[in-house]
């Protein structure tokens, strides 16, 4: 992929236009363990296998992903507009005596062109869901990664209650209870705000026109809110809410296996590669 007129122009759009929302917790190392200790150590395999040269967008994580890839031999692009969140990772990484392989940026991915093909991997442990429009965002990723090369990020998702709404439909008198309390709700700007961000089933459908989507991880539904209490919220609510965190988690964990309540996970984990077809440049799994 080669960058064009069109593509300059889209990227010019791109900006942030939300904050960390409820990713606050990431940077908790032991929130993270508890909420994400599994996916993410699926997440740094993946992005491992068969790879050299990783780019690191975001360092909402404390630089933790950044510093796993140095620690087992990998070169590291690392950028994040928060200088200090940079020189953080630089410290840790000479303390690591794995300084030589990185290459860390103060500065907003989208402000800055990388070498086309540059890339073995990528990840983007949270940022991706604070753009306007993540998907020029991963286009732009993927004319930075090789042909073959691996990409994986989490991105908040607009729950979806198709399926619940079949089921209230039995009772119509449910129905217009729920529907009016939704219509309330919608009018709340935190609301607002969250409707904006793409539905799970549109996101994967425009994520596989850039990507071979190669795996989905369904995850969370109410324990991101009790990780941002922990980290963000006044004692005594905060210590509270950390206890709460591992009874929320496995019942988040039950819920969204369950295939009736996939569609209501707030957030997405996917693994996806970069591949050249014939007719359709890229396509989904």
């Amino acid at each position: 992929m080669v960058r064009t007129l069109r593509s300059i122009e889209e990227e010019a759009r791109v900006h942030q236009v939300r904050g960390p929302g409820l990713d606050r917790w990431i940077g908790d190392a032991a929130l993270r363990g508890v909420l994400e200790g599994a996916e993410w150590s699926r997440t740094m395999d993946f992005l491992q296998d068969g790879t050299r040269r990783v780019l690191v967008a975001g360092l909402e994580d404390g630089g933790e992903a950044a510093l796993d890839l140095l620690r087992n031999g990998r070169f590291v692009t690392a950028v994040d507009p928060d200088g200090g969140a940079v020189e953080s990772l630089q410290q840790r990484a000479r303390e690591a005596r794995c300084d030589l392989r990185l290459h860390a940026i103060a500065c907003d991915y989208m402000k800055r062109e990388f070498q086309a093909g540059g890339f073995d991997a990528a990840f983007f442990p949270a940022v991706l869901g604070r753009y306007n429009e993540p998907l020029v965002v991963l286009r732009k990723a993927a004319r930075e990664l090789r042909v073959g090369g691996r990409i994986a990020f989490r991105i908040p998702v607009r729950p979806s209650a198709d399926r619940v709404r079949q089921v209230l439909a039995r009772w119509p008198a449910m129905d217009r209870l729920v529907s009016r309390i939704a219509e309330g709700v919608r009018r709340v700007p935190a609301i607002q705000a969250w409707t904006e961000i793409p539905g799970h089933r549109d996101l994967l459908a425009q994520v596989g026109e850039v990507f071979r989507v190669e795996a989905v991880t369904p995850m969370h539904l109410l324990a991101p809110l009790a990780g941002t209490l922990a980290v963000a919220g006044p004692d005594p609510l905060a210590s509270l809410a950390r206890r709460t965190v591992p009874w929320l988690d496995r019942l988040d964990r039950v819920a969204v296996s369950r295939a009736f309540l996939q569609g209501m996970a707030a957030v997405l984990l996917v693994h996806g590669s970069k591949e050249l077809q014939l007719g359709r440049t890229f396509q989904v799994g």
